[in-house]
């Protein structure tokens, strides 16, 4: 696979992630396509980044120290600063069961939670992360991803 250098679009995404090799990853691939990555590595660190970064997109694990990830994405879709932001979610966990445990928490808690925008397994693919993050981003041009000398963003 190779990704080309795009001629940058310039949106700041913000991950937060507790795995170093996935921020590492997750910034260089979007630093790749012309995106501004800032990182987090843990939830009070992600909102404060969050807060000053002001981010066009944020990237999160959320099961960041357990599930103080899910507290922040809570927080997060609560703001009113940051409640339109998009969400693209990481997890080891699938999303029937984020889902399932998102449902059991509004109940105990009765609040109301927001879906995410984009739900990925860990570790995500490459080019379906950059596609969410296009998208989400407002970056509507197709990035030039070529694997094994074929553009394939008409697969995705």
């Amino acid at each position: 696979m190779t990704i080309s250098l795009s001629d940058g679009c310039d949106k700041k995404v913000l991950i937060v992630d507790d795995e170093g090799d996935m921020r590492i990853f997750l910034s260089t691939l979007l630093q790749t396509v012309g995106f501004k990555p800032y990182e987090a590595c843990n939830c009070k660190e992600g909102l404060e980044r969050c807060r000053s970064v002001e981010p066009d997109l944020i990237i999160m694990e959320i099961m960041t120290e357990g599930d103080k990830g899910l507290d922040l994405y809570c927080t997060l879709r609560k703001d009113s600063k940051f409640r339109k932001v998009p969400i693209i979610i990481l997890s080891t966990i699938d999303k029937k069961t984020f889902i399932y445990y998102q449902n059991l928490r509004k109940l105990q808690q009765d609040r109301s939670m927001m879906k995410p925008d984009a739900y990925l397994k860990k570790p995500p693919e490459a080019e379906e992360l950059l596609r969410w993050a296009h998208l989400l981003s407002g970056t509507e041009k197709k990035p030039n991803y070529a694997i094994n000398g074929k553009n394939q963003m008409e697969n995705l």
